[in-house]
């Protein structure tokens, strides 16, 4: 039993990790071959979503654009809420 439920918690704790960083295209791009990589979350860094486009691009890309927005919350007394803060980091970029 102990097993069983330590297993499942790894399970989780992957499951959970490798859902805030991805690389998808940018339909809405007039180019072809740009692609946006997200990083989200206290998980990863910035350095994250270029490791991401390193893969994806066998290190050659172009950064188009690159953005890294912090929300922190605020209860009713004026103090931050850390466990309540929101991380996106967003890196679009074209493969070479």
């Amino acid at each position: 039993m102990k097993k069983l439920i330590a297993l499942t918690f790894i399970c989780a704790l992957c499951s959970c990790a490798s859902s805030d960083s991805s690389v998808s295209p940018l339909y809405g791009s007039s180019q072809k071959g740009v692609y946006e990589a997200t990083c989200n979350g206290t998980s990863y860094t910035m350095t994250e979503c270029y490791r991401l486009a390193n893969q994806k691009c066998y290190n050659r890309f172009k950064v188009l654009d690159q953005s890294e927005n912090i929300a922190t919350y605020v209860d009713n007394y004026g103090l931050f809420l850390d466990k309540d803060r929101e991380i996106t980091r967003r890196l679009v970029f074209k493969c070479l």
